[in-house]
């Protein structure tokens, strides 16, 4: 009796989601490699929304990301776990994000480089 209701409480627990985590930036960030000042128009840009614990890209493989862990790894860096979901697949990337400036960002990806981003209007 006791190993079914130890087996049955294990089960729920490896089945729980994970707890979120935010992410350290909010609002939308659009690809840019340019170092000027200020928000840029995004209407034609690769754009990354930041929004609580999710993350939105209209680029790549993947639309919706959430934070699981974001853990700082000094002044303006950060280390975040993610995990995803596409119907076909659920998994789980680690990415590093740095605030270079108020206007700017690097999301240096485990898998597919870094995307430099700058906010827009």
């Amino acid at each position: 009796m006791k190993t079914a209701a130890v087996i049955i409480l294990a089960t729920f627990a490896l089945s729980a989601p994970a707890l979120a985590d935010n992410y350290p930036v909010t609002g939308k960030w659009g690809q840019s490699t340019s170092t000027e000042k200020g928000p840029i128009d995004c209407a034609k840009l690769r754009v990354v929304d930041f929004k609580g614990e999710r993350r939105f890209d209209s680029g790549g493989g993947v639309p919706d990301f959430r934070a699981i862990a974001v853990s700082p790894q000094g002044t303006g860096e950060w280390r975040i776990t993610e995990e995803f979901r596409t119907g076909q697949v659920n998994g789980r990337n680690s990415s590093t994000l740095k605030q270079i400036d108020g206007d700017h960002v690097e999301l240096h990806l485990q898998r597919g480089g870094t995307i430099k981003l700058r906010r827009c209007k």
